[in-house]
């Protein structure tokens, strides 16, 4: 059932990197909300590799 998925990402919509982006944000995000529970603040950087 994932392979189906990605193969629909990647061949179908041709977006899995952009799908992939999003899914990393959502990690980052929930573990700077923990983050914060526990008192350390927390800033998000984004880089572009080439």
């Amino acid at each position: 059932m994932t392979r189906n998925f990605l193969n629909l990402r990647n061949y179908g919509y041709k977006d899995l990197n952009h799908w992939m982006e999003k899914q990393t944000y959502l990690a980052v995000g929930l573990t700077m909300m923990a983050a914060a529970e526990l008192g350390n603040e927390a800033t998000p950087l984004e880089a572009t590799f080439v």
